[in-house]
């Protein structure tokens, strides 16, 4: 089996999908669209390959753990200007310097954890 390259895809699953996409539009700046079954979508381009960012109704995934939650990490360019977007939104924001970068970690509509990592 080969090693694993990039992320492909990441569907999170919610009782909102419209509100949650808009959420991580305002907090993140990405462009959702919506497709099959309520579901929205965003890509991210990389020089490695798309990443897909799927937001869904739970009903997709019916034997999902209710509560159960993922962090969400995204690198970003700019750190300072992600994380002052997100302070813009009005999102709590928790920052943490390391030998990697700097990593801010906040919380998505839902509850879930998500973070972000730039230099």
């Amino acid at each position: 089996m080969g090693k694993v390259q990039y992320i492909s895809s990441l569907v999170i699953l919610t009782d909102r999908p419209p509100q949650l996409a808009a959420w991580y539009g305002l907090a993140l700046g990405l462009t959702f669209s919506v497709q099959e079954e309520d579901t929205w979508y965003a890509m991210i381009r990389t020089d490695i390959g798309p990443i897909h960012i799927g937001i869904g109704p739970r009903r997709l995934l019916p034997e999902s753990t209710p509560g159960s939650s993922m962090v969400v990490s995204l690198r970003v360019e700019d750190f300072d200007e992600a994380v002052e977007r997100l302070r813009g939104a009005e999102i709590a924001v928790q920052i943490k310097d390391s030998e990697d970068g700097r990593f801010a970690f906040f919380n998505d509509l839902d509850g879930n954890p998500v973070g972000i990592w730039g230099k």
